[in-house]
């Protein structure tokens, strides 16, 4: 099989703006994949005291609330192949959006909106797992 041969790319003037832009896009993105992992352990005993748990219920709402950020970032992994494919720089800043939208949702007063918000949270962060690292191999290869 012969290698593609790339015709006709329009030469563009990079920018500095556009570039720490990006940078600070693709920085983001691998923090929320950290914090959709480890953002429930110091802040347990805070959600226990907010919510009015007893002893009887924290530890199965603590353990929701922790599953539920993975189950997403199990779910963006597998949605990032079919939104992958609209474009790397596109799907990383409309998926740092949606991130922002699950904290929003996580902020509410109700176990309910604070699951929600944490799925929502771990589905952006899987697709940007998979979308930076594709970028990066990509701008690192040309």
């Amino acid at each position: 099989m012969e290698p593609l041969e790339v015709k006709d790319v329009p030469k563009v003037k990079p920018s500095i703006g556009l570039f720490h832009w990006y940078a600070f896009s693709l920085g983001l993105g691998a923090i929320q994949v950290g914090f959709a992992i480890g953002g429930n352990s110091q802040t347990g005993p805070v959600f226990a005291k907010k919510y009015g748990w007893d002893d009887s219920n924290k530890r199965d709402n603590l353990t929701l609330v922790g599953t539920i950020a993975v189950a997403g970032l199990a779910c963006g992994s597998i949605l990032a192949s079919f939104v992958i494919v609209k474009g790397r720089r596109l799907c990383i800043l409309v998926f740092n959006c949606l991130v922002m939208i699950g904290v929003l949702f996580a902020m509410t007063q109700s176990l309910f909106t604070l699951c929600l918000g944490r799925f929502i949270h771990g589905i952006a962060a899987g697709v940007l797992n998979i979308c930076m690292s594709v970028y990066m191999s990509e701008s690192v290869t040309t």
